[in-house]
């Protein structure tokens, strides 16, 4: 069987489903080698949503927000947003997050170059 720590953390999960989160906890603190996910979100992630179902929500939120900062993905980095204002996260709960109003900021940046492209076209 694959020993790697992104298997072990997928088995932490499973491990989780069937004895709870704490033996969640204990099975990604297990994990050999775990320093290889130290920069990949879903460990993170994966340790928020345990601490969550534990209602440790100040460890739960130091998780999310970890894993918003590692993660580019737009769609994770909404559900993340999402999963901290549950939370009560007061830096979420403006409604837009830091990396909303970027997202919007370049948006706005690439449609101007657009349109200066399409001026100069003309």
């Amino acid at each position: 069987m694959d020993d790697s720590p992104i298997v072990a953390l997928n088995r932490a999960v499973a491990v989780a489903n069937v004895h709870g989160s704490r033996a969640g906890i204990e099975a990604v603190e297990a994990i050999h080698d775990r320093q290889q996910l130290d920069c990949y979100y879903l460990l993170y992630a994966v340790l928020g949503e345990f601490e969550a179902d534990l209602d440790h929500r100040q460890a739960a939120m130091k998780h999310f927000r970890k894993a918003l900062e590692l993660t580019t993905m737009k769609s994770e980095q909404i559900f993340l947003s999402k999963k901290l204002q549950e939370l009560g996260d007061p830096r979420e709960s403006a409604g837009h997050t830091r990396r909303d109003l970027q997202c919007e900021s370049d948006a706005s940046i690439l449609a101007q170059s657009r349109k200066g492209r399409q001026d100069l076209d003309e």
